[in-house]
């Protein structure tokens, strides 16, 4: 699906763009679980694809969820589908299984929180995105780094891809932070 935040900015200069960003809505719209999940193979004409005992990842749902809360079209049932295993489990599990949202155990992510966070404050819940980014903070500190290896070695704790989400997040919070601030403001 095509980043609609962009693809939104670019219909005034092209309208070409307002296709393809209403069939991309329309593809992320079909693919979503009653419990917000998504599924990740969608056939032409919107249907989604999803053979039997089917698991999503995570951070494939909440990408998703996001560029869907970037519109102002979505994303509160993903929201709050995780925000129930959050608390039922302790933690963010990296995997669903499709038929009923249930967690897949083994597999946690420092980037599912950073984008969990991003998801709960473009849905204007900052509590829910501290608590997702105080467990990824945690993870940070719990985690051990490799003395030696390239970053690209797997176990090494320093994953761009993970680093950059949560930066992306830290900062979003603190701008939320920033705005009500100003907001409340005499």
């Amino acid at each position: 699906a095509a980043d609609h935040w962009e693809a939104g900015r670019e219909i005034p200069l092209d309208p070409a763009w307002l296709e393809v960003y209403a069939r991309s809505l329309e593809v992320l719209r079909g693919a979503q679980t009653e419990q917000g999940l998504f599924v990740e193979q969608v056939a032409r004409g919107g249907r989604p694809v999803a053979p039997a005992g089917a698991e999503v990842n995570a951070i494939h749902v909440l990408y998703c969820a996001v560029h869907l809360a970037e519109v102002g079209e979505g994303g509160r049932e993903t929201l709050d589908h995780l925000a129930g295993a959050f608390e039922h489990h302790g933690k963010l599990p990296g995997r669903y299984r499709l038929a009923d949202g249930e967690a897949v155990p083994g597999y946690e992510n420092r980037a599912v929180y950073a984008l969990a966070a991003r998801l709960a404050i473009l849905l204007g819940d900052p509590a829910t995105a501290q608590r997702f980014l105080d467990r990824m903070l945690e993870m940070y500190l719990l985690e051990p780094v490799l003395a030696h290896g390239p970053p690209t070695q797997v176990g090494f704790a320093a994953l761009a891809f993970d680093n950059l989400q949560a930066l992306i997040s830290l900062r979003q919070l603190a701008a939320a932070r920033i705005a009500r601030v100003d907001a409340d403001a005499p």
